[in-house]
């Protein structure tokens, strides 16, 4: 080529790579500054697509690990209240094995009930209000006895665990019923026993001045035979009637079973088999009993006490029954857990393969840019002289 002063073709040629070996210097310097292989997609268009894939799911699998981890929390829960109850069923148990047994009084008796049914007042309590952040487990619309319940435990939607506890739940809760039953046959008892006091006062008070007196309301009357004696009240025909006045003792014995029979007619007279009388209501669905003698509960009385050492022993089933279940669901996302951390592990070798920077490579690349951009502006104070071989001719 010839010696030209218009066009300094060197100087071009010079420029040109020096733009390029620039270019190429700061792209080695924005990955070593960011750590990233790619910084934008036309870097790699096709890696930055794969890349973001790959970031999706594993961010899925990261969430998806602390998902189980709470839903182990949340069972974990459930079954710790549902230990305790056991804890508890086993001690009712004791008690009833103990009142069955026909070496106790009915002292003893009577002492053991009060233990058996603070016990199952307790077990209503955890069943109804054990909760995990405000969320019902054992009771409840949201609770695991309404039905399925269903973990996401991967990252995509079909990934997923259900947990189905209605059917062990249930059958706990409807014992825990029973319980219910018990309470309001105690309160019955106690009604029972004050409106039969009340009846044997009434019929010993009046009957002498009166054929018929009226008892509860539907109950049965008193009607007087015969000569009846005077007396104030119940306590004052007792008192006649050990001390054998009069016709103390055969009134005695006409108004305890007329006041009996008064309140057990109130008892068995409704629809329901209710006791109804007078303002207070104690309701029992379709539980009917015969007679005041024959109300009792929990644990006041052998047979009940040995019927009650079959319920413990069916109730301890079902609570295993239902542990078990939770055991069985947390073993297994011990086991997804495990999975998932292994996923997450290759995904996000993957992906930095693919985003992130080799410094080892990149940084000898950083370093040849920068001895060619040194050479290249050498070169292009060089390419200065041609022009002035032009001029060195015309001299």
């Amino acid at each position: 080529m010839g010696i030209s002063v218009q066009t300094n073709y060197a100087s071009l040629v010079t420029q040109n790579t020096l733009q390029s070996t620039n270019a190429s210097l700061s792209k080695s310097l924005e990955k070593l500054s960011t750590g990233f292989r790619i910084n934008s997609a036309a870097d790699d268009a096709a890696g930055l697509q794969i890349a973001n894939r790959l970031n999706l799911q594993s961010r899925g699998l990261n969430v998806a690990m602390r998902n189980s981890q709470d839903a182990i929390s949340m069972m974990q829960t459930a079954e710790g209240a549902m230990e305790e109850m056991t804890n508890i069923a086993y001690r009712m148990n004791d008690l009833a094995t103990q009142a069955a047994n026909g070496t106790v009084t009915s002292a003893d008796r009577e002492a053991m009930n009060t233990e058996y049914g603070q016990l199952g007042a307790e077990l209503q309590n955890i069943y109804n209000n054990s909760n995990f952040g405000g969320r019902s487990l054992l009771a409840g619309a949201d609770s695991f006895t309404s039905g399925q319940i269903t973990f996401q435990i991967g990252s995509t939607a079909s990934e997923t665990l259900d947990v189905n506890l209605a059917g062990q739940l249930s059958a706990v809760g409807n014992t825990l019923g029973q319980f219910d039953i018990l309470s309001d046959i105690s309160a019955l008892k106690s009604q029972a026993e004050s409106d039969y006091q009340s009846e044997l006062d009434l019929f010993a008070a009046t009957a002498a001045s009166a054929t018929t007196t009226s008892g509860l309301s539907d109950g049965t009357d008193f009607t007087a035979s015969g000569t009846f004696g005077s007396y104030t009240d119940y306590s004052d025909l007792k008192a006649k009637a050990d001390a054998g006045v009069g016709t103390a003792v055969a009134d005695l014995t006409a108004v305890e079973t007329a006041a009996a029979a008064s309140v057990t007619t109130e008892i068995v007279g409704n629809t329901d088999g209710n006791y109804v009388a007078g303002a207070s209501g104690v309701a029992l669905g379709t539980s009917t009993y015969a007679s005041v003698t024959a109300l009792s509960a929990g644990l006041t009385d052998q047979a009940s006490a040995t019927a009650g050492m079959a319920t413990m022993a069916t109730f301890i089933d079902d609570l295993g029954a239902a542990r078990a279940q939770f055991g069985a669901n947390i073993n297994r996302l011990d086991h997804t857990i495990t999975n998932l951390g292994n996923m997450t592990e290759n995904l996000e070798a993957s992906k930095g393969r693919i985003m992130d920077t080799d410094f080892a490579s990149e940084s000898g690349n950083m370093s040849k840019a920068q001895m060619l951009m040194q050479s290249g502006a050498s070169m292009l104070s060089a390419s200065k002289m041609v022009p002035q071989l032009a001029m060195s001719l015309l001299g």
